[in-house]
C-alpha cells in the first residue's frame, strides 16, 4: 500500500515521518532558539557552523534547495546589501583596504561587521526555512486552536497556509507548461509575457483555491 503524503509549508513529507511527529511546539521553541542565538552571539564560527547544520538538515529533509525560487531572492538581497555596507558605511578600523571618492572606505572593521550580518540572517533564513517544510497544516491548525484563538483568524491561517502550500507547486507546473510550448521563444519580450501569463495563471488559480477553501471550512464549522 502506498504511503499518503502531507503537505507542508512548501514541501510534501510521508504522514509517518519523522520530522511530521515533532510536536509544533518544540519547532517553534527551536527555531525562537537558533534566531535569539544568532542575533546574540558575534562569532563567526559559531554562525557558519549553525548554518552548516541547518543546510545539512535542510537536505536530509530531501527538500530542493536548488529549484526553491526565493531562495535567488534571498541571496540577490544579500549581494546588494553586501555591497551597499562595502560602498556606503564608513567603520575605521586598525587597517584601511580601499578608500571611495565619496569619503567612505572599506577596513577591516567594515568587512567583519558585513560578514557577522550576513551569517545572522543566512542562520535564521536555514532556521525558518527548516521550520516551514517540517510543519503540516495539521500541527498548526492544533496549535492554535489549543491557543483557544478565534475561529475567524484560523480560518485565515489554514487559507494562507494552504494557498502557500499550493503555490510553489503551481508555480513549477505551470512554468513547465509555458517553457514546453514555447521553448525556442527567447528575448526580453517573450520574458516580459511569460511572467504575466505565469502570474495571471496563479492568481485565477489561488482565487478559485481560496473561495473553495472558505467554503469547506465553513460547512466543517
Amino acid at each position: 500500500m502506498e504511503k499518503t503524503k502531507e503537505p507542508t509549508f512548501v514541501y510534501y513529507f510521508y504522514k509517518d515521518s519523522t520530522l511530521l511527529r515533532i510536536p509544533f511546539f518544540i519547532k517553534l521553541i527551536l527555531l525562537v532558539i537558533i534566531s535569539t542565538m544568532s542575533l546574540i552571539y558575534s562569532n563567526l564560527a559559531f554562525l557558519f557552523g549553525l548554518s552548516l547544520i541547518m543546510l545539512i538538515l535542510i537536505f536530509i529533509t530531501g527538500f530542493p534547495l536548488y529549484n526553491f525560487k526565493p531562495l535567488k531572492f534571498i541571496l540577490v538581497s544579500i549581494i546588494i546589501f553586501s555591497l551597499f555596507w562595502l560602498l556606503f558605511s564608513n567603520i575605521p578600523g586598525d587597517e584601511v583596504y580601499l578608500r571611495f571618492i565619496w569619503g567612505t572606505s572599506i577596513s577591516n572593521l567594515t568587512l567583519e561587521k558585513m560578514f557577522f550580518a550576513v551569517g545572522k540572517w543566512v542562520t535564521i533564513v536555514f532556521g525558518g526555512l527548516l521550520f516551514i517544510i517540517t510543519t503540516s497544516e495539521k500541527q498548526l491548525i492544533n496549535f492554535l486552536e489549543n491557543m483557544g484563538l478565534p475561529k475567524r483568524f484560523i480560518l485565515t491561517v489554514t487559507i494562507a497556509f494552504n494557498t502557500l502550500a499550493f503555490f510553489m507547486e503551481d508555480i513549477k507546473n505551470i512554468e513547465h507548461s509555458i517553457n514546453s510550448r514555447n521553448v525556442r521563444k527567447k528575448g526580453f519580450i517573450w520574458m516580459i509575457k511569460r511572467k504575466y501569463l505565469l502570474g495571471n495563471t496563479l492568481f485565477l488559480s489561488n482565487i478559485k483555491r481560496i473561495d473553495s477553501l472558505y467554503q469547506s471550512y465553513l460547512f466543517r464549522s
